[in-house]
């Protein structure tokens, strides 16, 4: 049986691998409010987009983000860069979003909602100053992301 140290320290290991490797991760939100959205079939979309298209990237289903409102959210991270959410986001966006963000990083989209991380990103506001969330205090969610 493994210890505590040893399962920790391979988790810390995937995910060194996962936020500093050389592919984007990409997370869609899939908890019940994304799923109610369309957030499974959006996670369809982008693959198939991504395999379409020969684009290497790490894809995941994830739980709440926290910003119901704003479901379906896809959630990019490039390599050496920021997260950034992009909020609303149906199978007719993917192609848009794949071409201008990930591969031309132009960051002007209109489902562009805010970023984590180190900034700025283009236009695109920090996600803690915008105003759904510049007012909460997170406290069951204060370890998500």
């Amino acid at each position: 049986m493994s210890t505590f140290s040893n399962l920790k320290a391979t988790a810390n290991e995937r995910w060194d691998r996962l936020v500093s490797g050389d592919r984007p991760w990409i997370r869609v939100g899939t908890a019940m409010c994304g799923q109610a959205a369309g957030g499974l079939k959006v996670f369809e979309c982008l693959k198939a987009e991504l395999n379409s298209q020969g684009i290497s990237a790490v894809i995941d289903k994830v739980g709440c983000f926290g910003m119901c409102f704003a479901e379906p959210l896809v959630d990019i991270t490039k390599p050496g860069g920021p997260r950034v959410f992009f909020r609303n986001i149906s199978c007719e966006d993917i192609p848009n979003l794949i071409q201008n963000y990930l591969l031309e990083d132009k960051s002007d989209s209109s489902n562009a909602y805010g970023y984590l991380g180190d900034g700025p990103v283009g236009t695109i506001p920090n996600l803690a100053s915008l105003p759904a969330l510049v007012m909460q205090q997170r406290i069951a969610l204060r370890n998500a992301g």
